[in-house]
């Protein structure tokens, strides 16, 4: 089963190495199904909308609802490490999976989104070489270049280097990204801070592996508190960061509290047990990917008629585009030609 489908939605039969549909499956639990990662994955897709439904130049009144949202990439991430294999020998074909499935995704929602920008000018169209691998004017579609990456670098590294070696290239490379992105001016480095995502993802994806690995079942109340505190500490160390720079308020994407938050978000959603809602939210989860990959698109036709001025434009923005997405994905969904295009 491909990591990273994984990471967003259920198996499925464009998805899955047996070609079946079926969901996510427990590692430790003889693969009962791990119905509360399932829904965990559609409600985070509606958190990445309710984040990029937020005005780019936020205020104080939305910097504790963006913290709550950042919750949701981490939460991918550590998922797909939960779910991934590590082969006893290096296998090229780890690299050539990624690519086969990540790749068609990127390039058709690249096109479409620099096809929309370039004819309505909804959007600035970037062609830096970087915006090829970050997704440009498509930011959030750096995502799949980056969960795909870190798949190949936690696999490899864990076969050759073993789980301390695998730990240490990682932390490495997390260094390097906490301290070029949010902590860049904090450390008055030259030039601009970058976003780093693509460094810092290796570190998400191996604690999900070493989640399966070690980690026995938390407590879903022990999984809220870490969850609370991770909120929390998340909201401390940016307004920290704030102080110690003068800048305004700004959302990271990644900051180091944030594996705090991530992980208890992660050990929640795994924690819950089967109830009506998260049955029925689960039966939703293979509809996060496509959300994921298209809700943009729905927000840039929805801005051109909701004005952000407070929360409620916010959520109302939210909700429509969120909805407009799943309706938009599980129509894709049947249709073979275009189904590989949203999972």
């Amino acid at each position: 089963m491909n990591p990273f489908f994984k990471l967003l939605v259920p198996q499925s039969s464009v998805v899955s190495l047996s070609k079946n549909f079926s969901q996510a499956k427990d590692p430790e639990n003889n693969g009962a199904r791990q119905k509360g990662l399932d829904a965990g994955r559609f409600v985070m897709s509606f958190l990445v909308v309710i984040l990029h439904s937020m005005p780019i130049s936020q205020d104080q009144k939305y910097s504790f609802l963006s913290i709550l949202c950042r919750s949701a990439v981490p939460f991918f991430l550590i998922t797909s490490g939960y779910f991934l294999r590590i082969n006893s020998q290096v296998n090229l074909r780890v690299i050539k999976y990624q690519l086969e499935k990540l790749l068609p995704i990127y390039v058709f929602w690249m096109v479409v989104y620099y096809g929309v920008a370039f004819s309505t000018g909804v959007s600035d169209v970037l062609l830096r070489p970087t915006d090829l691998i970050s997704g440009g004017t498509a930011f959030h579609l750096w995502y799949l270049p980056a969960v795909g990456a870190a798949i190949v670098i936690v696999s490899y590294s864990m076969t050759i280097l073993g789980l301390w070696g695998s730990f240490f290239t990682c932390f490495l490379l997390a260094c390097v990204a906490l301290s070029t992105g949010p902590y860049h001016d904090v450390l008055a480095l030259s030039g601009e801070a970058r976003r780093g995502g693509l460094l810092i993802a290796p570190s998400y994806v191996l604690l999900g592996h070493a989640i399966a690995r070690y980690q026995r079942k938390v407590p879903v109340w022990s999984a809220a508190l870490i969850t609370v505190i991770g909120a929390f500490a998340v909201f401390f160390e940016e307004n920290s960061i704030s102080i110690l720079t003068g800048n305004n308020f700004i959302s990271h994407d990644f900051i180091i509290s944030t594996y705090i938050f991530g992980v208890g978000a992660f050990l929640f959603a795994r924690s819950l047990k089967s109830s009506f809602l998260v049955e029925r939210l689960s039966r939703l989860g293979g509809l996060a990917l496509g959300i994921y990959v298209s809700q943009l698109l729905c927000l840039w036709i929805f801005r051109e008629f909701i004005d952000i001025r407070s929360l409620y434009d916010v959520f109302g923005l939210a909700i429509l585009s969120f909805a407009a997405a799943a309706l938009l994905t599980a129509t894709m969904r049947k249709f073979s030609v275009l189904r590989r295009f949203v999972g």
